[in-house]
């Protein structure tokens, strides 16, 4: 409880992350970036932008949501093809091949300002889509199951402390709901996590705090939500430069190894700082952390006395290249002919061209970067086969 208890407090990083910084020798190594234009290639398709997951399909495939609301174009998600020719992406090479339709279940268009999508994945016939929702305009967020001609199956039953309530003294804050969306490898379990703190569960973060986050598992088998882990998010890295300009920190992304396994992705942003961006990628353990789907709200409970998720820094995406720009997805790629494996991240631009760009970015990881449980503080039998992982990790 005492490592829980220092955990809490008003740093997270040193006490959950057991290991701290990356060792000197580099865990992710930068192998090139691309630039995805906005204009589509075909007349008349919807603009390219605010791709906000990545998931790779297999070989060079990925897919890519969009979180276009509707006002651009029909919800929908995007195939791009990103090859590694030669241990390395060249930009030139990077497409975008198609993009798909979201209907709902009778085939029909979704009624616009009615989702935000910000998390794709896929396993066997089905796809899986988070939407952020629109607290503000009375929008729930929601988890949602299509089939392969991408229409609506079902969508899954929320916990109702997610459901914003209460005048906003209960569910997700706005633009703080489901960025992410990840499958473990035997496809039976769904993540997704609150960006920040549900408002019942305390204040969202700040350069002096970190928040607290919910990671939510999807059970496939018994098709319930079965359990809720608290995730510490970092304080904002830095400052805003003026009084009142942006300044924020969330998690944006997971990636699951297994049911207890996983990556995860916190974007920070302070307007006008010396260093306005961190974009921190963590390993994440399950194991041992308390189940809280029966606390209806952390600010009302001692939260020093919960086994909150252990989380260690793997890298800093912004130390690693020159201007990431808003980076809110990233999947694992294709191992590299030396038998390295690799991870790729994509930006969203906003759908502001002139400001910010789509850009992937690709890293080969570095042998014994990712280990899993063991590597934050888990017991014996703990470690993560890497390869094993990157060998089931789901592709249609």
């Amino acid at each position: 409880m005492a490592a829980a208890a220092a955990c809490l407090a008003a740093g997270w990083l040193a006490a959950c992350g057991g290991a701290g910084e990356p060792d000197a020798g580099g865990p992710l190594v930068p192998i090139g970036e691309a630039v995805i234009a906005p204009q589509p290639e075909v007349e008349g398709d919807p603009e390219i932008g605010g791709l906000s997951s990545l998931f790779h399909v297999g070989g060079g495939l990925y897919y890519a949501v969009s979180d276009d609301r509707g006002v651009r174009g029909p919800a929908r998600y995007y195939t791009i093809h990103i090859p590694l020719t030669g241990g390395r992406l060249n930009g030139e090479q990077v497409s975008v091949l198609n993009w798909d339709e979201l209907r709902d279940a009778g085939g029909e268009p979704l009624a616009p300002l009615t989702f935000d999508l910000e998390g794709l994945v896929a396993h066997g016939n089905s796809i899986f889509v988070a939407s952020e929702g629109d607290v503000e305009a009375g929008v729930p967020p929601f988890i949602a199951v299509f089939d392969a001609e991408s229409r609506l199956v079902e969508r899954l039953g929320l916990p109702p402390l997610f459901l914003p309530a209460g005048g906003g003294a209960i569910g997700v804050r706005d633009n703080l709901a489901f960025e992410s969306l990840t499958i473990d490898p035997s496809g039976r379990y769904l993540f997704t996590a609150t960006e920040s703190a549900l408002a019942q569960d305390g204040p969202i973060a700040t350069t002096e705090h970190g928040a607290t986050a919910r990671i939510l598992r999807f059970d496939r088998e018994r098709g319930v939500f079965d359990a809720q882990y608290l995730y510490p998010v970092e304080p904002i890295h830095a400052a805003a430069a003026l009084p009142g300009g942006v300044q924020d920190n969330g998690l944006v992304e997971l990636v699951a190894f297994s049911d207890r396994s996983l990556l995860a992705l916190e974007r920070s942003f302070a307007a006008g700082a010396a260093v306005e961006q961190s974009i921190r990628l963590f390993e994440v353990c399950l194991e041992g952390a308390d189940d809280i789907a029966t606390i209806p709200g952390l600010a009302a409970v001692e939260t020093a006395s919960i086994r909150p998720a252990r989380k260690r820094l793997i890298a800093d995406i912004a130390e690693l290249v020159d201007d990431p720009d808003n980076v809110e997805g990233f999947s694992l790629g294709p191992r590299l002919r030396t038998g390295e494996p690799t991870l790729l991240f994509v930006s969203d631009n906003n759908f502001d061209p002139v400001r910010q760009t789509t850009k992937i970015l690709a890293f080969r990881i570095a042998p014994g970067a990712i280990t899993g449980c063991e590597g934050v503080g888990g017991g014996p039998g703990e470690e993560l086969a890497l390869e094993d992982a990157l060998l089931e990790h789901p592709s249609r």
